[in-house]
């Protein structure tokens, strides 16, 4: 979708590993990849705060994103891992 334009276009195949967060946290700024557990999608959001084990992100896009303004904060066992390459 367009919920990361312009950074991700839509389209954009992104490769996403959970190898960084076995070593560190998921930090501000990160683009994840992760699960909601109520309607079972796979989004790519932005990190934008963290509190504790919870972290709340938003697409770049900001008019046109569903994230935590709407799914609520995520735990890093939602974080399926951190978008290393896209393509």
């Amino acid at each position: 979708g367009h919920s990361m334009e312009p950074n991700l276009k839509d389209g954009t195949m992104v490769l996403g590993s959970i190898i960084p967060y076995l070593f560190t946290k998921p930090k501000t700024g990160d683009i994840v990849v992760f699960i909601d557990k109520k309607s079972k999608k796979t989004f790519i959001k932005r990190i934008k705060k963290s509190d504790g084990g919870r972290y709340f992100l938003a697409g770049d896009n900001k008019d046109d994103s569903l994230d935590s303004r709407k799914l609520g904060w995520i735990t890093k066992k939602d974080i399926l891992g951190n978008a290393i390459f896209n393509f």
